[in-house]
């Protein structure tokens, strides 16, 4: 196949990697040509070798940033979403204006521009994830509320069967999510949470949030009301009393379900009570030791049969 020029840069036609040629952003015959296909901006450099040389040296610093922009954008153009097609099409203009900076040997400011591009890109990406998140979030709260309202019906103590008196296990678990939700929500607000790069990966994170923050605040109110834990706030004290009897736990539904969202919300709080109770309960379980006098050797067993193999020959 014979070598393009830059003359040869037509709509409609074929550049050099068999892509067909959509739009012509700029050309300078016989120095350049810079075009759009179906999926990025291209560039035919001059038809003289000479200088097809040198241009393709100043590229080179370019080639990284562009690439970053193209992959961003990879998709966008062959999308259902008009909104898509047109975000690229104007992302594709600006890096088409950068690139006739860099054929004018102004490398530093096409780069500029192209990091420029590449930093609102990466903002639009992530303002887009962070949605995800909260879209998520939101729903895979609904759904444990739902669940749990629905459990802490079928489980009143008033009714009989397996789930009995869990009631206030469920509502915890919905206490909880709350809380989840509350603590992502102000996550996205305040920018603290960064998205992952995939989008899957972001929807799995607010579905696995909220359901450990779930089990946490059912645990903290099992951790209450069967005594392994006790919280006093203001006149009243939490803990003690069995799930479902009418004593301590029962009518104190209302602080129990504002712990619940308080364990939602702060996702270390039911593990580092877990971590504590583990670390006192190893330590009451460990042998006690009676203490070695001082100055007190103790043998190797090794030395030890050695020792006494050799006092009958010294009694010998």
């Amino acid at each position: 196949m014979a070598r393009l020029t830059v003359a040869d840069i037509k709509p409609g036609e074929l550049d050099e990697t068999q892509a067909a040629i959509v739009c012509i952003y700029s050309m300078n015959e016989p120095l350049y040509a810079i075009y759009g296909t179906d999926t990025r901006v291209s560039v035919q450099f001059a038809d003289d070798p000479a200088t097809e040389q040198r241009q393709r040296w100043d590229f080179a610093a370019l080639a990284p940033l562009q690439g970053e922009i193209n992959g961003m954008i990879d998709g966008w153009h062959a999308s259902d979403d008009a909104r898509l097609k047109e975000k690229a099409r104007i992302y594709d203009r600006r890096v088409a204006d950068a690139l006739v900076v860099a054929l004018t040997r102004d490398v530093a400011s096409a780069q500029a521009i192209l990091q420029k591009i590449r930093d609102e890109l990466l903002a639009d990406r992530t303002s887009l994830q962070r949605l995800i998140y909260l879209v998520w979030a939101l729903a895979s709260s609904l759904v444990v509320i739902g669940g749990a309202s629905l459990g802490a019906y079928l489980s009143a103590p008033e009714r009989s069967g397996f789930w009995g008196n869990t009631d206030l296990l469920w509502m915890g678990a919905g206490g909880g999510s709350v809380g989840a939700f509350f603590s992502i929500t102000l996550a996205v607000h305040t920018r603290a949470f960064q998205p992952q790069p995939k989008y899957t990966d972001n929807a799995i994170a607010a579905v696995v949030r909220v359901i450990i923050s779930a089990i946490a605040g059912a645990m903290l109110i099992a951790f209450l009301c069967t005594d392994m834990f006790s919280l006093t706030i203001g006149g009243l004290h939490l803990g003690g009393a069995p799930i479902g009897e009418n004593s301590a736990c029962a009518p104190a539904v209302l602080p129990l379900l504002i712990l619940a969202f308080v364990a939602g919300f702060a996702e270390r709080l039911v593990p580092d009570l877990l971590n504590s109770s583990s670390a006192a309960a190893e330590k009451a379980l460990l042998p006690l030791v009676p203490p070695r006098p001082a100055g007190q050797q103790l043998t190797p067993p090794a030395a030890g049969r050695a020792a006494s193999a050799a006092k009958p020959d010294a009694e010998d």
